[in-house]
């Protein structure tokens, strides 16, 4: 039925009696809707989150609001990984989050770990086929009409591949938001609700970070946000929310923070990176919220800074130099010394190898990282102002990643204030070595502490700084455009047809146009 719609609007639009352009008839086509998802860490009053982006899309932007929640999945199709499944179970707060979370990995383990993304994307198509056959009963004539102005938002995604699935399929009018939450008040969070303390901390342990390749992967989700809120206050999130939906949907009257701006410029630091395990970046900003230098993580060379593409003979990176990872190849050797120390005990090589396995696979071997080439990108950072002469002393480091503990004994030795991050790095052991002088999420970061505040950003992420905030053609004869909440659409426009199918009528229309002639 909607591809039979799909060809009819074709038909219409390519026209050549029509007095408007084919771009401009083609505006007819773009999407209404919007997709927003939400993930957090359990505790972190998601749901409260969702209450108000839906009362600000409603009551200012008047979008009909469609929830869909992926436990209601969870427990619907339950039976098919727990035959014995009943309900009731799921009346105990402990329990229902602990079932909740081992159902959905079993789940994702039989069906894909997608599975639970597919489910919000065939909710999202049945409403919109409801919503269609509900004009069809009111007897509308506009027969090609079938996109809507509904906003479907989705409590919430517990693994990447969730997200993936609903971003390839949604493109440009998907939203992740990523709600933080310092552990200690996600913990009383649940305490209220009936857990006790010892079952809080293991639900919490458990929705961080699982194991299996099917189990939930938090920190892996959230570090793919478009827009990360701290909900440590929750009494400041409405205002907050407001922001991003405004923003969103296409209000060019509101310009990036001075964080946002930063972290901007730390990621367009990191694509400087050829690093072959991750690229970095990191920026300094003053005291007086100037940047005063930027770093990423690579091969440091003679006479001050890091070797880049343009260096021809002098350029020792490795990805120039056999393109090899240095790092892994002296952890491999690391490997090797030690099966040859087990072999020499065991006859059984066999036996040998595995024991071999277990320790590099199981221990902190693995994460070893003095052996890198690479100046760290938060290093480079702070080098780079003693290159020019600045000073870092009471400023703040913008980085895409949390910094290792080598990183952070610099970084509070060289009298930076505070630290931001996007992506956790688990084999830092910043915290655990120096947690006399960090603070890690306290619940204002932005005040004055006593320690070195380590912080996880909020605001615009980097991958939608460009998006939200550039502005063309901000006036028309003169004066500013107009912002109309109430026919706003999402910034990023999203067609309802594939490129393909337009580019044949855009051939087809061309023709006609010239046999008309």
């Amino acid at each position: 039925m909607a591809e039979a719609k799909q060809v009819k609007l074709l038909q219409v639009v390519a026209s050549p009696e029509s007095d408007q352009s084919f771009s401009e008839i083609l505006q007819s086509r773009r999407s209404k809707e919007i997709v927003i998802a939400f993930c957090g860490p359990v505790g972190s009053k998601i749901p409260d989150v969702v209450d108000a982006v839906e009362n600000t899309l409603h009551l200012q932007y008047r979008y009909e609001i469609k929830r869909i929640k992926i436990s209601d999945f969870i427990k619907k199709h339950a039976t098919k990984v727990k035959k014995d499944f009943n309900e009731s179970v799921l009346e105990d707060p402990a329990q229902r989050i602990i079932q909740l979370q081992e159902i959905g990995n079993e789940l994702r383990k039989k069906y894909g770990n997608e599975i639970l993304g597919q489910l919000a994307i065939e909710s999202i198509s049945l409403d919109r086929q409801l919503r269609r056959e509900k004009e069809k009963d009111g007897n509308t004539d506009d027969d090609d009409k079938y996109t809507y102005r509904v906003a479907y938002l989705i409590d919430s995604l517990k693994h990447p591949a969730e997200v993936n699935i609903l971003r390839a399929v949604y493109r440009n009018i998907f939203f992740l938001f990523g709600i933080f939450c310092q552990s200690k008040i996600r913990k009383e969070n649940l305490e209220e609700i009936q857990i006790n303390s010892v079952e809080a901390e293991d639900i919490m342990s458990k929705d961080k970070k699982q194991a299996e390749e099917y189990g939930q992967k938090l920190i892996e989700t959230l570090q793919h946000a478009d827009i990360f809120i701290n909900n440590n206050h929750p009494s400041t999130k409405t205002e907050k929310i407001k922001r991003y939906i405004a923003l969103i949907l296409g209000d060019k009257s509101i310009n990036p923070t001075i964080h946002e701006y930063a972290m901007f410029i730390a990621q367009s630091a990191a694509l400087r990176s050829s690093c072959l395990s991750r690229q970095i970046g990191a920026a300094i900003l003053s005291e007086k919220g100037e940047i005063i230098s930027t770093g990423y993580n690579d091969v440091p060379k003679k006479g001050g800074g890091l070797c880049t593409s343009e260096d021809g003979s002098d350029d020792h990176r490795c990805v120039a130099q056999g393109n090899h990872c240095h790092s892994d190849r002296h952890k491999d050797q690391i490997k090797e010394a030690i099966n040859k120390i087990i072999s020499s005990e065991y006859e059984e090589k066999e036996k040998a190898s595995k024991v071999t396995e277990r320790i590099t696979s199981e221990t902190r071997i693995k994460d070893l990282i003095e052996f890198s080439r690479a100046v760290h990108a938060e290093m480079e950072a702070i080098l780079s102002t003693s290159r020019s002469g600045l000073s870092p002393k009471g400023g703040s480091l913008y980085c895409t990643t949390f910094p290792c503990h080598h990183c952070a004994r610099h970084i509070i030795a060289s009298g930076i204030k505070k630290l931001f991050f996007i992506e956790p790095y688990e084999k830092s052991l910043a915290t655990e070595l120096h947690k006399e002088e960090i603070v890690l999420e306290p619940e204002d970061p932005h005040e004055d502490h006593k320690k070195v505040v380590f912080s996880h950003f909020e605001g615009v992420a980097p991958r939608q700084y460009i998006n939200l905030f550039e502005a063309d053609g901000r006036k028309v004869d003169g004066k500013g455009k107009p912002f109309d909440p109430t026919e706003a659409l999402p910034v990023t426009p999203e067609y309802l047809d594939a490129w393909s199918e337009v580019e044949a009528k855009v051939v087809d229309y061309l023709k006609k146009k010239f046999r008309s002639e």
